[in-house]
């Protein structure tokens, strides 16, 4: 889960962050960039489960809410919109690999999809439409 929050931090919210505020000296700075990466880590995650279940999620900073400034001492904020298709785009591959380590699992134990009874999803992220979509069909069950 902490993966696909990260992927939406570097990937959606970094940039508009970049091309809203003078963040350049943050970004060169590791400890900077980190600080700026776990403050916005929960904002990815709440945005992550609302696309669980909607198409889109806004992803707007509260009056109040600390966030870190940019060069210029400015307060960063967050006025965006995330689709479900930027969202999944961004998980795809992290799912592949969970789907790729599962079955190479399989392999070395001399199994296959059809040996299995039952597939049992375990975590927030399973509920995602875009897993359910990739996982082969000889790997889950309804």
């Amino acid at each position: 889960g902490k993966n696909l929050d990260y992927a939406i931090v570097d990937n959606i919210i970094i940039p508009f962050l970049s091309s809203n505020y003078s963040i350049s000296r943050i970004m060169a700075d590791a400890d900077q960039m980190e600080k700026l990466r776990n403050a916005f880590k929960a904002k990815a995650e709440e945005a992550k489960i609302k696309l669980t279940f909607n198409e889109t999620c806004d992803v707007i900073t509260e009056l109040g809410e600390e966030l870190g400034e940019d060069d210029n001492g400015e307060a960063l904020e967050l006025d965006i919109t995330i689709s479900r298709d930027q969202y999944s785009e961004l998980a795809a591959p992290l799912f592949q690999k969970a789907i790729d380590i599962t079955k190479d699992l399989l392999a070395r134990n001399n199994l296959s999809g059809p040996d299995l009874a039952t597939l049992i999803l375990v975590g927030g992220p399973t509920y995602t439409p875009l897993l359910k979509e990739m996982l082969p069909a000889n790997l889950t069950e309804d």
